[in-house]
């Protein structure tokens, strides 16, 4: 386990959930267009609608295509969720 879910039995859960159905998920996503673009809409409604995953209010989840050779998704900031990306703003693409 992780240091994301050790002391956080709901998280951990969460956590757990997430592992076990996320392979159905990128699956789909590789041979469904519309559902990829419902992913990447709209990420919380998409697992919902087709999936049945109803994620807790304040659980934020995002869906990004690899648009480079390689997309690297940073680590979580230590002591806090604080983001580099200004609030209203979509984080900057790298070349």
């Amino acid at each position: 386990m992780n240091r994301i879910g050790e002391h956080d039995p709901h998280r951990r859960e969460l956590l757990e959930l997430a592992r076990k159905g996320m392979q159905a998920v990128l699956e789909r996503s590789a041979v469904d267009m519309e559902f990829r673009r419902e992913l990447l809409a709209d990420p919380r409604g998409a697992l919902e609608r087709h999936f049945g995953y109803n994620l807790p209010e304040g659980f934020n989840v995002a869906f990004v295509e690899n648009l480079a050779d390689a997309t690297i998704v940073l680590p979580d900031m230590i002591g806090g969720r604080q983001s580099a990306t200004p609030p209203g703003t979509a984080p900057a693409a790298g070349g």
